[in-house]
């Protein structure tokens, strides 16, 4: 600037900071739509704003969120603590609801039902083909005696006096009890000694919801 000539318009604007309600684009002059003070306070409250709006809106999906939770959830009822108990007892095998003893201990038909009875058992009828399969499978080439018999003159009968349904083929050898042999039954003499089968509904088949004891082998009147 030359001395002792006033300064332009222009010279004292550039000099002196500017604060205008009105939007910079709407100066004419170019050199005057650019501050760099305002353009940078009003991006710093740009941010702020975004920032917190997004707080904001988080709060607001988490307390939905929790809100959805609590509503829709189902309060079950607490159950008492039952000690847990196997289905059968010690020796014995578990099978569709049952269990099954295959004895060691040989006795005649009668004795061998008695050992049974003592664990609400009874000697073992067989009344379907998985039961068939599985009784002759567990049992091996070992005869055991089953709970059919029949008096004189009397059709066969399970020892719980259900009707037989001929669910075992019978093989005569004379006698009026049956043993389970390869396969099939077979008819013998009540009095021959012979392992046994005793079987009952598991414990919680029946309701007991435990079980007592272990095997008629062990049991009282061996």
């Amino acid at each position: 600037m030359e001395q002792g000539m006033p300064p332009t318009e222009k010279q004292l604007a550039l000099e002196q900071p500017y604060y205008y309600s009105v939007a910079p684009q709407t100066r004419r002059d170019p050199e005057l739509t650019w501050d760099p003070v305002f353009c940078k306070r009003a991006l710093c409250r740009k941010e702020v704003l975004a920032v917190v709006l997004i707080i904001n809106v988080g709060w607001i999906i988490t307390a939905l969120v929790a809100t959805f939770i609590v509503r829709n959830a189902k309060t079950e009822p607490l159950e008492p603590s039952v000690p847990w108990s196997p289905a059968c007892p010690n020796s014995w095998v578990g099978y569709q609801r049952k269990c099954y003893y295959f004895s060691e201990e040989r006795g005649a038909w009668d004795s061998s039902q008695r050992k049974c009875s003592i664990y609400d058992a009874s000697l073992a009828g067989i009344v379907g083909e998985q039961e068939k399969a599985f009784v002759m499978r567990y049992k091996g080439n070992r005869d055991y005696w089953i709970g059919l018999r029949r008096h004189l003159g009397q059709p066969w009968r399970w020892v719980d006096e259900a009707e037989f349904n001929r669910s075992l083929e019978v093989t005569e050898k004379g006698g009026g009890c049956a043993y389970l042999g390869d396969g099939v039954a077979v008819s013998s003499r009540c009095s021959l000694p012979r392992r046994w089968i005793c079987s009952k509904l598991d414990a919680y088949t029946s309701g007991e919801g435990q079980v007592m004891g272990s095997s008629p082998d062990q049991g009282n009147g061996r």
